[in-house]
């Protein structure tokens, strides 16, 4: 079955996958695109999640993370991500 593009692909986020271990942040990459997902960045860190979301314009973002994978308090990078960007979906990970 193939994907059709949608008309209004500004109205889907363009999702960004944030992940340390590239292993599986290509297969969070690859399910996203799986999922229909157009528009998918990658980033090892919150550092270059911050330059990819700067150089690249998306009307809204949806960023894929593991809060536990990141460095010190996991969360509040997020929070302090999705405050300086147009991040409108935040979908959290975790192995617990």
């Amino acid at each position: 079955m193939a994907f059709k593009r949608t008309p209004h692909a500004d109205a889907v986020p363009a999702v960004l996958v944030i992940e340390p271990t590239k292993f599986e942040r290509r297969c969070l990459i690859r399910l996203m695109r799986a999922a229909g997902a157009e528009r998918v960045a990658e980033a090892a860190d919150i550092e270059a999640a911050r330059r990819l979301l700067s150089l690249r314009r998306a009307p809204r973002w949806m960023l894929v993370a593991d809060p536990d994978h990141l460095p010190g308090d996991g969360m509040s990078l997020l929070r302090t991500l999705t405050d300086e960007h147009p991040v409108t979906t935040l979908l959290l990970t975790q192995r617990r």
